[in-house]
């Protein structure tokens, strides 16, 4: 398992990179280009903040369909290894590749504050800057800081694997033709009965959010109903995806 971590790892790494690299470098010359430009940038900036997290989406399912349907899907489905390691190894690069993704976004962030600083005159002490980012992230209990890294790592796994289970799908012989226009029936579809669960069900973490927001201990509650259905949804995903590569499927 951990080889087959390690091998993902190697042959991603290099597209984000590229993602990563074009951030970081726009969070540092941005603050110094002309005022006029320097707005337009700093808006694209923010919108990047948002962007980078879809575009390193993207790229973990372009590399999984890459890797599974294409050339290379030859050399990955003969590997000495059960489709459950090949899939769990995927999931589990992809979750390294979302944290470091997090990691990214708040080092962009200390950059782009010291960049603006430096460009307004004033006195950057970077060890000032993080002990105050500390200070605030102190107002987290234990509890509540687990609470919401559980949730978002659960929802990540749901998300990933959900993408996972609609691009196997889309290789099989039924879906030959219009794959593009059967993945936006499919995800439609989806969606649709998804909110009809929530509406029916209390797992909507909206207000776990809002709860987050308005205490000023940021006291939060893991909503164990919104886990559980979570829970059938990676399963559900899982199992698709396991049976579908088992049978027989349209590599490239």
């Amino acid at each position: 398992m951990l080889k087959l971590i390690k091998y993902e790892m190697i042959h991603s790494y290099r597209s984000f990179a590229i993602i990563f690299g074009v951030f970081l470098l726009a969070c540092v010359l941005v603050p110094f280009l002309p005022y006029d430009i320097s707005i337009i940038g700093a808006t694209l900036i923010m919108f990047a903040f948002f962007g980078i997290s879809i575009a390193v989406f993207v790229t973990i399912i372009r590399n999984y369909n890459t890797s599974m349907f294409k050339k290379p899907g030859y050399l990955t489905l003969t590997l000495p290894v059960s489709t459950h390691e090949l899939v769990i190894s995927k999931v589990l690069s992809a979750l390294i590749w979302l944290f470091i993704t997090s990691v990214i976004l708040f080092l962009g962030l200390i950059i782009l504050v010291m960049a603006v600083m430096v460009v307004e005159g004033y006195q950057v002490n970077l060890f000032e800057i993080i002990n105050e980012i500390f200070k605030n992230f102190s107002k987290f209990d234990f509890a509540s800081l687990f609470s919401l890294l559980f949730q978002l790592t659960v929802q990540s796994i749901v998300t990933i694997l959900g993408f996972f289970a609609l691009t196997t799908i889309l290789q099989t012989k039924y879906t030959r033709n219009h794959k593009t226009a059967l993945g936006f029936i499919i995800f439609v579809l989806y969606a649709f009965v998804t909110a009809i669960i929530g509406d029916m069900l209390p797992i909507n973490n909206n207000e776990l959010f809002m709860e987050f927001n308005s205490y000023g201990n940021f006291h939060l509650n893991i909503n164990w109903m919104a886990v559980l259905y979570s829970c059938i949804e990676i399963a559900f995903f899982y199992i698709i995806t396991i049976f579908v590569i088992n049978k027989k499927i349209e590599i490239e």
